[in-house]
C-alpha cells in the first residue's frame, strides 16, 4: 500500500457501524455512544462523533471542549 497516496486507503476493507452501551436498570453507570466505527482490516479502528446542523458552527477551546477531548475510551468498553 502507498501510504503517501490517501486514495490508497480507499483500498483497505473495512466494516461500518454505530455502537452503544445501555445499562441494566438499576446499575449506577453512565451509557455510552458512539455514531460511527470504521474497522479496518489494517488493524486501525477509527471512531468518529457526528453532529448536524444547519448554520454556522464554531468551536471556541475551553475547559468543556478540552476536557472532551481528553475523555479515554477503553476497548475492554468497547467489547463487553
Amino acid at each position: 500500500m502507498n501510504w503517501s497516496n490517501p486514495a490508497s486507503l480507499s483500498q483497505v476493507k473495512s466494516t461500518e457501524a454505530s455502537w452503544r452501551y445501555v445499562p441494566s436498570k438499576g446499575v449506577k453507570e453512565d451509557g455510552a455512544q458512539i455514531d460511527f466505527v470504521i474497522d479496518r482490516d489494517d488493524h486501525s479502528i477509527n471512531i468518529c462523533e457526528m453532529k448536524f446542523y444547519t448554520g454556522e458552527l464554531t468551536i471556541k477551546e475551553n475547559n468543556h471542549t478540552t476536557n472532551l477531548v481528553k475523555k479515554s475510551l477503553t476497548m475492554d468498553v468497547l467489547f463487553r
